[in-house]
Protein backbone atom coordinates (compact mmCIF):
# COMPACT_ATOMS: atom_id res chain seq x y z
CA UNK A 1 0.00 0.00 0.00
CA UNK A 2 2.77 2.46 1.12
CA UNK A 3 5.02 1.51 -2.16
CA UNK A 4 1.65 2.18 -4.74
CA UNK A 5 0.69 5.13 -2.66
CA UNK A 6 4.15 6.67 -3.05
CA UNK A 7 4.18 5.99 -6.22
CA UNK A 8 0.68 7.53 -7.41
CA UNK A 9 2.61 10.48 -5.81
CA UNK A 10 5.76 10.66 -7.67
CA UNK A 11 4.62 9.43 -10.72
CA UNK A 12 4.47 12.37 -12.16
CA UNK A 13 6.91 14.32 -9.97
CA UNK A 14 9.82 15.84 -11.45
CA UNK A 15 11.78 14.01 -8.41
CA UNK A 16 11.49 10.59 -10.36
CA UNK A 17 12.34 11.99 -13.57
CA UNK A 18 15.53 13.67 -12.49
CA UNK A 19 16.79 9.97 -10.46
CA UNK A 20 16.53 7.29 -12.91
CA UNK A 21 18.88 5.53 -11.56
CA UNK A 22 16.64 3.67 -8.83
CA UNK A 23 14.49 0.74 -9.73
CA UNK A 24 11.34 2.33 -10.22
CA UNK A 25 8.69 0.67 -12.29
CA UNK A 26 4.86 0.55 -11.81
CA UNK A 27 4.78 -2.45 -9.52
CA UNK A 28 7.79 -1.60 -7.66
CA UNK A 29 10.00 0.80 -5.76
CA UNK A 30 13.34 0.03 -4.30
CA UNK A 31 13.96 0.62 -0.57
CA UNK A 32 16.05 3.33 -1.51
CA UNK A 33 14.08 4.88 -3.90
CA UNK A 34 11.16 5.10 -1.43
CA UNK A 35 13.33 6.77 1.23
CA UNK A 36 14.66 9.10 -1.69
CA UNK A 37 11.52 9.95 -3.19
CA UNK A 38 10.17 10.91 0.49
CA UNK A 39 13.13 13.17 0.51
CA UNK A 40 12.24 14.76 -2.48
CA UNK A 41 8.83 15.45 -1.91
CA UNK A 42 9.56 16.90 1.71
CA UNK A 43 12.48 18.62 0.63
CA UNK A 44 10.24 20.55 -2.41
CA UNK A 45 6.80 20.65 0.23
CA UNK A 46 9.23 22.82 2.47
CA UNK A 47 10.68 25.02 -0.10
CA UNK A 48 7.02 25.67 -0.78
CA UNK A 49 6.11 26.29 2.76
CA UNK A 50 8.93 28.77 3.55
CA UNK A 51 7.69 30.50 0.28
CA UNK A 52 4.06 30.60 1.60
CA UNK A 53 5.22 31.89 5.20
CA UNK A 54 7.04 34.67 3.09
CA UNK A 55 4.03 35.47 1.69
CA UNK A 56 1.64 35.56 4.50
CA UNK A 57 4.26 37.42 6.13
CA UNK A 58 4.17 40.03 3.32
CA UNK A 59 0.43 40.15 3.15
CA UNK A 60 0.25 40.82 7.21
CA UNK A 61 2.67 43.62 6.86
CA UNK A 62 0.75 45.16 3.56
CA UNK A 63 -2.71 44.70 5.50
CA UNK A 64 -0.59 46.47 8.63
CA UNK A 65 0.29 49.37 5.85
CA UNK A 66 -2.91 49.68 4.27
CA UNK A 67 -4.43 50.19 7.90
CA UNK A 68 -1.69 52.86 8.70
CA UNK A 69 -2.51 54.93 5.26
CA UNK A 70 -5.86 55.11 5.98
CA UNK A 71 -5.57 56.02 9.68
CA UNK A 72 -3.83 59.03 8.43
CA UNK A 73 -6.35 59.70 5.30
CA UNK A 74 -8.60 60.07 7.93
CA UNK A 75 -6.94 62.33 10.48
CA UNK A 76 -5.60 64.61 7.53
CA UNK A 77 -9.47 64.87 6.79
CA UNK A 78 -11.01 65.23 9.80
CA UNK A 79 -14.03 67.91 9.84
CA UNK A 80 -16.31 69.68 12.35
CA UNK A 81 -20.05 69.83 10.86
CA UNK A 82 -22.35 72.21 12.22
CA UNK A 83 -26.08 71.54 12.37
CA UNK A 84 -28.06 74.83 12.58
CA UNK A 85 -31.29 73.04 13.75
CA UNK A 86 -31.67 76.43 16.95
CA UNK A 87 -33.73 79.37 16.33
CA UNK A 88 -33.30 82.20 18.73
CA UNK A 89 -34.47 84.96 17.26
CA UNK A 90 -36.97 86.70 14.01
CA UNK A 91 -39.22 84.56 12.49
CA UNK A 92 -38.84 80.35 12.27
CA UNK A 93 -37.92 79.28 8.77
CA UNK A 94 -40.54 77.14 6.80
CA UNK A 95 -37.84 73.96 5.97
CA UNK A 96 -37.03 71.35 7.92
CA UNK A 97 -33.62 71.15 10.41
CA UNK A 98 -31.29 71.74 10.00
CA UNK A 99 -31.98 74.68 7.96
CA UNK A 100 -28.20 74.71 7.15
CA UNK A 101 -24.94 73.16 7.09
CA UNK A 102 -21.22 74.10 7.18
CA UNK A 103 -18.45 71.96 6.95
CA UNK A 104 -14.46 73.07 8.18
CA UNK A 105 -12.32 70.25 6.83
CA UNK A 106 -8.67 69.84 6.93
CA UNK A 107 -6.85 70.32 3.45
CA UNK A 108 -3.30 70.06 2.24
CA UNK A 109 -0.36 72.85 3.35
CA UNK A 110 -2.33 73.69 6.70
CA UNK A 111 -5.34 74.98 5.09
CA UNK A 112 -9.25 74.16 5.43
CA UNK A 113 -12.20 73.52 3.20
CA UNK A 114 -15.53 75.62 4.20
CA UNK A 115 -18.69 74.17 2.55
CA UNK A 116 -22.09 76.44 3.39
CA UNK A 117 -25.27 74.12 2.25
CA UNK A 118 -28.64 75.66 2.28
CA UNK A 119 -30.43 72.29 1.49
CA UNK A 120 -33.55 72.72 3.60
CA UNK A 121 -34.38 76.48 3.05
CA UNK A 122 -37.66 76.66 1.42
CA UNK A 123 -39.49 79.36 -0.91
CA UNK A 124 -37.63 82.62 -1.22
CA UNK A 125 -35.45 82.10 1.72
CA UNK A 126 -31.82 83.13 1.92
CA UNK A 127 -28.66 83.29 3.84
CA UNK A 128 -27.08 86.56 4.03
CA UNK A 129 -24.68 86.05 7.14
CA UNK A 130 -22.30 82.56 8.28
CA UNK A 131 -20.81 84.02 11.48
CA UNK A 132 -18.05 81.41 13.81
CA UNK A 133 -16.02 81.80 16.08
CA UNK A 134 -11.78 80.98 16.16
CA UNK A 135 -9.23 79.17 17.78
CA UNK A 136 -8.63 82.04 20.41
CA UNK A 137 -4.79 81.03 20.68
CA UNK A 138 -4.17 82.28 17.13
CA UNK A 139 -4.91 85.55 15.60
CA UNK A 140 -8.44 85.39 13.69
CA UNK A 141 -7.47 88.96 11.54
CA UNK A 142 -4.82 86.65 9.70
CA UNK A 143 -7.11 84.63 8.11
CA UNK A 144 -7.72 84.52 4.65
CA UNK A 145 -11.07 83.79 2.75
CA UNK A 146 -10.86 82.47 -1.00
CA UNK A 147 -14.21 81.30 -2.90
CA UNK A 148 -13.91 78.34 -4.89
CA UNK A 149 -17.55 77.27 -5.95
CA UNK A 150 -21.30 78.84 -5.57
CA UNK A 151 -22.23 81.68 -4.65
CA UNK A 152 -19.56 84.75 -4.27
CA UNK A 153 -19.80 86.46 -0.92
CA UNK A 154 -19.67 89.89 -0.48
CA UNK A 155 -17.36 90.62 2.91
CA UNK A 156 -16.01 89.17 5.57
CA UNK A 157 -15.89 90.90 9.09
CA UNK A 158 -13.40 89.61 10.96
CA UNK A 159 -13.60 91.08 15.00
CA UNK A 160 -12.19 88.50 17.35
CA UNK A 161 -15.38 88.16 19.76
CA UNK A 162 -17.32 91.48 18.67
CA UNK A 163 -18.83 90.14 15.54
CA UNK A 164 -22.75 91.19 15.74
CA UNK A 165 -24.81 87.69 14.63
CA UNK A 166 -28.39 89.21 16.02
CA UNK A 167 -28.59 89.62 19.41
CA UNK A 168 -25.29 87.82 19.60
CA UNK A 169 -22.18 89.95 19.64
CA UNK A 170 -19.21 87.92 20.53
CA UNK A 171 -18.42 85.88 17.38
CA UNK A 172 -15.23 86.29 15.57
CA UNK A 173 -15.43 86.50 12.01
CA UNK A 174 -19.10 86.86 9.27
CA UNK A 175 -18.67 85.54 6.35
CA UNK A 176 -21.86 87.82 4.52
CA UNK A 177 -23.57 87.19 1.06
CA UNK A 178 -25.84 89.87 -0.71
CA UNK A 179 -29.43 90.09 -0.68
CA UNK A 180 -29.61 91.83 -4.34
CA UNK A 181 -32.54 89.17 -5.73
CA UNK A 182 -29.93 88.00 -8.49
CA UNK A 183 -27.02 87.37 -6.39
CA UNK A 184 -28.49 85.71 -3.31
CA UNK A 185 -26.96 82.40 -1.74
CA UNK A 186 -31.22 80.21 -2.00
CA UNK A 187 -32.36 77.13 -1.47
CA UNK A 188 -30.24 73.87 -2.23
CA UNK A 189 -27.32 75.74 -2.50
CA UNK A 190 -23.84 74.83 -1.85
CA UNK A 191 -20.90 77.10 -1.66
CA UNK A 192 -17.37 76.53 -0.61
CA UNK A 193 -14.63 78.85 0.41
CA UNK A 194 -10.69 77.66 1.29
CA UNK A 195 -9.52 79.66 4.38
CA UNK A 196 -5.72 80.25 4.95
CA UNK A 197 -3.29 81.77 7.87
CA UNK A 198 -0.14 83.00 8.22
CA UNK A 199 -0.33 79.56 10.56
CA UNK A 200 -1.31 76.46 9.81
CA UNK A 201 -4.68 75.73 10.21
CA UNK A 202 -7.00 72.35 10.83
CA UNK A 203 -10.72 72.24 11.30
CA UNK A 204 -10.66 71.97 14.70
CA UNK A 205 -9.62 75.84 15.19
CA UNK A 206 -13.26 76.25 14.43
CA UNK A 207 -14.50 74.39 16.99
CA UNK A 208 -15.26 77.07 19.53
CA UNK A 209 -18.15 78.50 21.10
CA UNK A 210 -19.07 81.96 22.36
CA UNK A 211 -20.60 81.89 25.78
CA UNK A 212 -23.81 84.61 25.41
CA UNK A 213 -27.11 85.12 28.00
CA UNK A 214 -26.03 81.44 29.37
CA UNK A 215 -25.95 79.76 26.33
CA UNK A 216 -22.81 78.43 23.97
CA UNK A 217 -23.07 79.81 20.77
CA UNK A 218 -20.98 78.03 18.26
CA UNK A 219 -21.81 79.44 14.86
CA UNK A 220 -25.09 81.19 13.49
CA UNK A 221 -26.48 82.60 10.13
CA UNK A 222 -28.77 85.04 9.09
CA UNK A 223 -31.88 84.08 6.92
CA UNK A 224 -34.34 85.94 5.29
CA UNK A 225 -37.07 85.50 2.74
CA UNK A 226 -39.11 83.89 5.34
CA UNK A 227 -42.65 84.07 4.03
CA UNK A 228 -45.00 85.49 6.54
CA UNK A 229 -48.96 84.20 6.64
CA UNK A 230 -50.65 88.04 6.65
CA UNK A 231 -50.16 90.12 3.40
CA UNK A 232 -47.63 88.39 1.99
CA UNK A 233 -44.96 90.22 3.98
CA UNK A 234 -40.96 88.65 4.69
CA UNK A 235 -39.01 87.85 7.72
CA UNK A 236 -36.67 86.90 8.53
CA UNK A 237 -34.37 84.88 11.24
CA UNK A 238 -30.96 84.07 13.28
CA UNK A 239 -30.43 80.89 13.75
CA UNK A 240 -27.61 78.66 14.44
CA UNK A 241 -25.85 75.78 16.41
CA UNK A 242 -26.33 76.42 20.37
CA UNK A 243 -25.24 74.16 23.23
CA UNK A 244 -24.50 70.95 21.39
CA UNK A 245 -20.95 71.19 20.23
CA UNK A 246 -20.43 70.09 16.69
CA UNK A 247 -19.96 66.85 15.17
CA UNK A 248 -16.17 65.39 14.51
CA UNK A 249 -16.03 63.01 11.51
CA UNK A 250 -14.40 60.92 11.66
CA UNK A 251 -13.62 59.72 15.43
CA UNK A 252 -10.07 59.26 15.50
CA UNK A 253 -10.83 56.15 18.31
CA UNK A 254 -13.49 54.96 16.33
CA UNK A 255 -11.18 54.43 12.87
CA UNK A 256 -8.53 52.84 15.55
CA UNK A 257 -10.58 50.33 16.51
CA UNK A 258 -12.34 49.15 13.28
CA UNK A 259 -8.98 48.80 11.99
CA UNK A 260 -7.73 46.36 14.67
CA UNK A 261 -10.69 44.53 14.50
CA UNK A 262 -10.32 43.60 10.73
CA UNK A 263 -6.50 43.13 11.19
CA UNK A 264 -7.63 40.78 13.74
CA UNK A 265 -9.91 38.88 12.10
CA UNK A 266 -7.70 38.25 9.10
CA UNK A 267 -4.57 36.95 11.74
CA UNK A 268 -7.19 34.54 12.58
CA UNK A 269 -8.55 33.79 9.41
CA UNK A 270 -4.78 32.76 8.01
CA UNK A 271 -4.22 30.77 11.97
CA UNK A 272 -7.25 28.93 10.99
CA UNK A 273 -6.25 27.99 7.55
CA UNK A 274 -2.60 26.77 8.84
CA UNK A 275 -3.69 24.75 11.27
CA UNK A 276 -6.11 23.13 9.09
CA UNK A 277 -3.32 22.03 6.77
Amino acid sequence: MEINRIWEMEWDNEYFWNYPCFAMDENRISKRGVVYAWKARTTHNNHRGVEGDMHRGLKIVSSFLFAFVLLAQSAAMASVVYNFDDFYTGTPPGGTTPWLTATFQDQPLGKVLLTLSTANLVGHEFVTEWAFNFNTAKNASKLHFSKLSGDAFSDVDVYANHTHAGDIHTFDFDIKYPSASNKRFGPNEIATILISSNVALAASDFDFATLSNGEQYYAAAHIQGITLSRNCDEGSAWVGTVGDPPVHTPEPGTMVLMSIGVLGAAFLRKRGNKAAL
